[in-house]
C-alpha cells in the first residue's frame, strides 16, 4: 500500500513538474522536483521501479 500511495504522489510530482515548466513558473518546479524525489526514494525503497512510475503516469498499474 506505501508503494502504491508513494508511486501515486511520485507520478503526480512529475505531472505538477511538466505543468510548471510549460507555464514558465521555475520556482513551483523546482518544489515539485524536490516531491518527486522524496516520493520516488519512498517507492524505490518500497520495491518500485521507474517502470511503475511509468505506467502510473500512462494511466496504467503494474
Amino acid at each position: 500500500m506505501i508503494a502504491r500511495t508513494a508511486i501515486d504522489r511520485a507520478a503526480q510530482a512529475l505531472d505538477a513538474i511538466d505543468t510548471a515548466t510549460q507555464q514558465g513558473d521555475r520556482a513551483a518546479a523546482d518544489r515539485a522536483a524536490a516531491d518527486a524525489a522524496v516520493w520516488w526514494t519512498v517507492a524505490q525503497a518500497q520495491g518500485a521501479t521507474p517502470a511503475d512510475v511509468r505506467a502510473h503516469r500512462a494511466g496504467g498499474a503494474r
